[in-house]
């Protein structure tokens, strides 16, 4: 069965911050997609939620569990049961993928087709976080998660939205999932990476190899001294980047998006001037949040010098609702206009530089 949804997202990763039950780090993926405003998440536990129920084949026995009244698992046909739901949770597990080496020896194993591997073996186990979900074994992981991945691609008729990257179990995990992506489908809308960083030059191959076009998320360290071969792509909606002491002024300058959160910068007072006075003058065009975090606090006087704005007392309060839907009361401020667009640098954080485009 064929379902064609808006949106669907695989994330991949390897969950070293969340603790598992017996202890082990395993690769596993997530699959959503967005249907108007609720989120139809692929998922193997329970819930009272409301569900519309959905199949997709393996093209072997079912493993078919029952989401609402949880009863066992059962085999009798050639799909696997799915539901949807609008919660959103990493214990919405489907499948999770492990190495050959860590099949159980002392039972039988179901084995199931999955793409072009006729005999996968599968069984259901107890998830990290709740419900159970369906153990697919591999000789080779990464061959396991990219088989999984283009299979989904086939099933729901969607190329994949989102790559998500935690601690890679081995060091070219990264390398083999961005040639897998640009080979499958050229590009994601969203790319998130967070992982120890052991060398500088896996940064520079995730930025020049990813095809990501509408956000990225890096919480990944790199060295003090680092500065990317190539400009990163800076045209997209969102940036967020955890440690971003290696952006320079040329990099902000370049970074049209809508969002940009910058934390851990160096950024400096002087710096944030020569950003007002670009983006007055046409700059940064489709920029709705900024938010830079620094060390040293702002002399937002030295900010403002040689720019027209007019400054709000603390009894102008406005309520601005970001990316997340979060609303902000806003007090006070320093207002500045470009054409008929008004941007407000709120002063109320003495180490962040915040400017919010009405």
């Amino acid at each position: 069965m064929l379902i064609l949804l808006k949106r669907i997202t695989f994330k991949l990763f390897q969950p070293s911050i969340l603790k598992q039950r017996d202890g082990n780090k395993s690769v596993f993926l997530i699959i959503k997609s967005k249907t108007e405003d609720k989120e139809l998440k692929i998922l193997e536990n329970g819930s009272n939620a409301n569900r519309t129920q959905h199949k997709f084949s393996f093209e072997s026995r079912e493993y078919e569990k029952m989401a609402v009244d949880r009863k066992p698992v059962s085999s009798c046909g050639e799909s696997v049961e799915v539901a949807t739901t609008e919660r959103e949770s990493y214990g919405n597990i489907l499948l999770t993928v492990e190495e050959t080496e860590k099949l159980p020896m002392d039972e039988t194993m179901e084995t199931v087709r999955i793409g072009s591997f006729e005999k996968v073996a599968v069984k259901m186990k107890e998830g990290f976080v709740r419900g159970e979900n369906l153990v697919t074994y591999w000789e080779n992981r990464m061959t396991g998660l990219t088989e999984i991945g283009d299979y989904a691609r086939e099933v729901f008729n969607q190329d994949i939205y989102e790559v998500l990257i935690f601690d890679k179990r081995a060091d070219d995990d990264h390398r083999r999932a961005a040639e897998w992506v640009t080979k499958s489908q050229k590009s994601v809308q969203s790319l998130h990476c967070e992982f120890k960083l052991k060398v500088d030059n896996d940064l520079d191959c995730i930025l020049e190899n990813f095809k990501y076009t509408e956000k990225l998320e890096l919480l990944v360290k790199p060295s003090e001294h680092f500065c990317p071969i190539k400009m990163p792509n800076f045209q997209i909606e969102t940036w967020y980047l955890w440690y971003s002491y290696w952006i320079k002024q040329h990099h902000l300058l370049a970074m049209d998006c809508k969002y940009i959160w910058l934390y851990d910068s160096e950024l400096t007072t002087q710096d944030f001037n020569v950003f007002l006075k670009h983006w007055l003058a046409g700059g940064c065009s489709k920029l709705i949040e900024l938010r830079v975090v620094v060390e040293q606090a702002i002399d937002y006087a030295a900010v403002l010098d040689g720019v027209e704005f007019t400054e709000r007392g603390r009894d102008v309060e406005r309520v601005y609702v970001d990316e997340e839907r979060t609303p902000h009361t806003m007090k006070g401020g320093f207002d500045v206009k470009r054409s008929n667009v008004t941007a407000t640098i709120v002063d109320r954080h003495p180490v962040m530089f915040w400017i919010i485009v009405w």
